[in-house]
């Protein structure tokens, strides 16, 4: 009987040492896929970050002299001859993305990043959310009104207008300072 036992623990020993290495060496494979894919998913989430900075970043100087336009445009003598030479080319929103934001939680790779630093993404694209939201919400305020045309339908708009620029200024520069403090706690400057 003992010999049967040893037997059997000797013919044992291999197959689980075979066993072991076979998952040892899965795991070893999973966990360099897996840190690859979290390597691929940091570069494009640097790529979108620094993509939406440049977005921003186009938008701040136009949108504070749009605002200062229509802080002028309010001071005039003549309001109603002022606003009629006014020109604009828009208000030229800034355009941010969040998919590759979207590919770490959806593929659970953004578990693998250090929590303080998933704390400041979701605040910078809860944000950047506002931002969307708050661009939306002026567009379809200037769309839906019909074109002014009294001195007190003119001063009414320009007020909201700058107060807009002004708003929109606000979550611009917001925006950038929580850009670049993310690109420097993710080690890129």
């Amino acid at each position: 009987m003992k010999a049967s036992i040893w037997k059997f623990i000797k013919e044992m020993i291999p197959v689980m040492l075979g066993v072991y290495l076979g998952f040892a060496l899965n795991n070893y494979g999973e966990e360099r896929k897996e840190l690859k894919q979290t390597e691929g998913f940091r570069t494009m989430l640097v790529n979108e970050i620094q993509h939406n900075k440049k977005s921003i970043a186009n938008g701040v100087d136009y949108h504070q002299k749009l605002g200062n336009r229509f802080d002028e445009i309010l001071e005039s003598d003549d309001l109603k001859k002022s606003f009629s030479t006014f020109t604009s080319s828009g208000l030229r929103p800034g355009f941010v993305s969040r998919s590759a934001y979207d590919t770490g939680i959806q593929t659970g790779l953004v578990q693998n990043f250090d929590l303080q630093l998933v704390q400041s993404l979701n605040r910078l694209y809860a944000l950047q959310a506002k931002y969307d939201n708050f661009n939306n919400e002026v567009l379809s305020s200037v769309l839906s009104r019909k074109y002014p045309e009294t001195t007190s339908e003119i001063k009414s708009m320009l007020i909201n207008m700058s107060m807009n620029m002004n708003d929109i200024n606000s979550y611009e520069e917001e925006l950038l300072s929580f850009y670049d403090g993310i690109l420097n706690e993710m080690g890129e400057d």
